[in-house]
């Protein structure tokens, strides 16, 4: 597995694993999915007005992914770490 830099690369991995799997998941509820993981694993170091500008620009993934890698620290450990549960969880179902 390789390392992630973006939710968009972590998305498009678990998205490319899931849909052979799954044919009808969605791309966008994949990255919906893993952005919730995301928020629920650092929600202590968010605060009213990082939730509202993500809201904001909720349309724009490469500001997502800018501004979450430069708010989380390790956020590149914690995409890996999200992968690997979603991935694991995948196979433990199979």
């Amino acid at each position: 597995m390789q390392n992630f830099t973006t939710l968009t690369q972590a998305t498009t991995y678990v998205y490319n694993y899931l849909k052979d799997i799954n044919p009808i998941i969605e791309e966008e509820d994949v990255y919906d999915s893993m952005l919730d993981e995301v928020i629920a694993s650092i929600g202590y170091l968010l605060n009213d007005d990082d939730i509202r500008v993500l809201e904001k620009n909720s349309n724009n993934k490469q500001f997502i992914d800018e501004y979450l890698s430069k708010k989380i620290p390790d956020f590149a450990d914690l995409l890996d770490d999200i992968v690997i549960d979603i991935v694991s969880e995948e196979i433990l179902e199979e």
